[in-house]
């Protein structure tokens, strides 16, 4: 089984290949590690800040994951800087890690999230016991090419746990 901090390595070692910078900053009420990663995108006719969050909780449940996402969003407003020479659409993945998650924090996180004006944050809930990412992989408003790219990035961005579990050394 992986281990939480582990897990948050892995997330952090994607965030830095995708271009961006590893921080950690409080986000309501938990210490949560982020970063933002800027992509060109003719389909979005501009860029896309794709913004990874994710913070490990004791046991991750339906309010947990609603609250996480709120803070998450309300976070990016205050910090979302327009990309200079064109615009830009912003996306959020609100990452909760945990070896305990309830059903109904699995049923929220695959729920179509809310609209909530400026940008879209969606969350992205792992479940390392089960060794599962539960997310919404459904549309939103937006094309399906776009929507492709948002599915290709959150996958990158947050590992599935037997990806890591293959690629660990073996125990002495």
């Amino acid at each position: 089984m992986i281990e939480v901090e582990t897990y948050l390595a892995a997330v952090a070692q994607r965030i830095e290949r995708a271009g961006g910078q590893v921080r950690r900053e409080r986000i309501g009420p938990v210490e949560a590690m982020l970063g933002d990663v800027y992509e060109a995108s003719a389909i979005a006719r501009g860029h896309i800040r794709f913004t990874a969050v994710v913070a490990p909780l004791a046991t991750v449940t339906a309010f947990a994951v609603r609250d996480f996402i709120t803070h998450v969003h309300q976070w990016s407003l205050r910090t979302t800087h327009q990309v200079p020479g064109g615009r830009t659409e912003i996306i959020n993945f609100a990452g909760l890690v945990s070896h305990d998650v309830q059903p109904d924090a699995v049923a929220t996180a695959a729920d179509k999230p809310p609209l909530q004006g400026v940008g879209s944050t969606r969350p992205v809930v792992i479940d390392l016991a089960q060794g599962q990412v539960q997310t919404f992989t459904g549309t939103r408003l937006l094309g399906m090419a776009l929507q492709g790219t948002i599915r290709a990035k959150q996958q990158f961005l947050y590992p599935h746990p037997a990806e890591l579990a293959a690629h660990r050394p073996p125990s002495p």
